[in-house]
């Protein structure tokens, strides 16, 4: 009696497992074919209109401050960026390169340096602005609206004035010295 009990159990539990497998319902699918996801690029050119770059000053002495050079900048890629300016790479005298000041400025709404439309971003010693991590964000020019980034497809005119300050001192020990650096321009991605 026990065997037959325990056989029409195994049964059911069968036939109910077979049922519970075999149930349908209604189903409706549908696709969308073709998706693309594509990433866009930074990139920051400086023109080659870029005036009086490399610097190339020679015999200068405490009280000394370049004219206005200029890099033509544009924003080469697809996504807007956030410019930033800075140097680097010095070589030479460290001392001459510590007493050396430098203005950075946009020209504004025109491309003359130095009048009354610019921004200026930093003035102060070189190494205020030296290396990746002392960077100056330049993200102000007129032209774009106030939006405080670089439209792609837009430029700037970025202004650079050297000095060497007179500074009351006996600056002998810098006479004949010489110093080289490498100027950057650095864009980097909106948030």
């Amino acid at each position: 009696m026990k065997r037959i009990g325990f056989s029409l159990a195994i049964i059911a539990l069968t036939a109910s497992v077979v049922v519970g497998v075999t149930k349908a319902y209604f189903s409706s699918s549908e696709s969308v074919a073709g998706n693309s996801v594509a990433t866009g690029t930074l990139s920051y050119h400086i023109d080659s209109s870029s005036a009086g770059k490399p610097w190339g000053l020679s015999n200068i002495q405490p009280g000394y401050a370049s004219g206005w050079e200029s890099l033509s900048l544009e924003n080469t890629g697809t996504l807007n960026l956030l410019p930033y300016f800075y140097l680097d790479n010095q070589t030479g005298s460290a001392a001459l390169y510590d007493a050396l000041e430098i203005d950075v400025i946009d020209s504004g709404e025109n491309t003359t340096c130095g009048d009354a439309d610019d921004v200026s971003y930093y003035s102060g010693l070189v190494t205020g602005i030296t290396g990746l991590a002392n960077k100056v964000l330049v993200n102000q020019d007129p032209d774009w609206g106030g939006v405080g980034y670089m439209p792609a497809s837009e430029g700037q005119i970025l202004c650079q004035k050297i000095r060497f300050p007179d500074d009351g001192s006996n600056q002998n020990s810098l006479q004949g010295l010489s110093t080289n650096f490498t100027e950057y321009v650095y864009g980097a991605q909106v948030p």
